[in-house]
């Protein structure tokens, strides 16, 4: 008895579920054919232990994640014949982010890019709690050529301050020149908040309001689309 993946493009539900037979077939047991009409025995034959060996680590939770972002986008897409590492990781991180509703992690540090003759006042704030800024736009996912809608997403950081070379270029650039500024967390209490607004429920958007009061999650009017 041999088990083999089809060869080039295929689509992720087959690959998903053969991954799972695969598996399957990889432990020790008894394998049984049943008539699809009647549910009875047609035959059944003993796997042995190590005839069969199991998917790659994580190639199935890659698998999972991407049927989950195509139910969610509505998208289909075909598999190639190799799937690189970061693609993989890519589309196992955004599908746990998606999952969580509301990702909360530690801010870490951020680039910023200001553009000519921009409002400074926030950066230049000297509060202890530092500032919070909110980035809210119309964002897309691209895997494999095809590209998966995400909606409104916004990315939220609170207790943030400009590092100090950053805080140094600002002090001396020109009002007229557009300005790449570094963002960093004052300590670990600062956040990093992700929210893809059109998956969550009216409790996960109260939630989100309550961590940030007063900031707005609509798309500007004149936002390009």
């Amino acid at each position: 008895m041999t088990f083999t993946i089809p060869d080039g493009p295929r689509p992720v539900k087959r690959a998903m579920e053969g991954v799972r037979f695969q598996n399957v077939l990889s432990h020790s047991g008894r394998l049984r054919f049943l008539n699809d009409e009647t549910g009875l025995e047609l035959f059944s034959c003993d796997i042995p232990n190590g005839v069969f060996s199991p998917a790659p680590a994580g190639w199935l939770q890659f698998l999972e994640s991407l049927m989950f972002l195509q139910e969610r986008c509505r998208v289909a897409v075909n598999l190639p014949d190799e799937v690189s590492f970061e693609d993989a990781r890519e589309v196992v991180e955004l599908a746990a982010r998606i999952r969580a509703g509301i990702s909360d992690e530690v801010f870490d540090h951020a680039m910023l890019t200001m553009k000519a003759n921009a409002p400074t006042d926030l950066f230049r704030t000297e509060a202890q709690d530092g500032f919070r800024l909110g980035i809210v736009r119309e964002e897309f996912f691209e895997l494999f050529g095809t590209m998966f809608p995400l909606g409104i997403v916004a990315h939220i950081g609170t207790r943030l301050r400009l590092t100090e070379k950053s805080r140094s270029a600002l002090q001396t650039s020109r009002l007229d020149e557009e300005l790449a500024l570094e963002i960093e967390g004052i300590d670990e209490n600062s956040r990093r908040y992700v929210a893809y607004l059109k998956w969550l429920d009216d409790i996960q958007i109260h939630e989100l309001r309550a961590r940030v009061p007063g900031m707005s999650f609509e798309l500007p009017e004149n936002a390009e689309n």
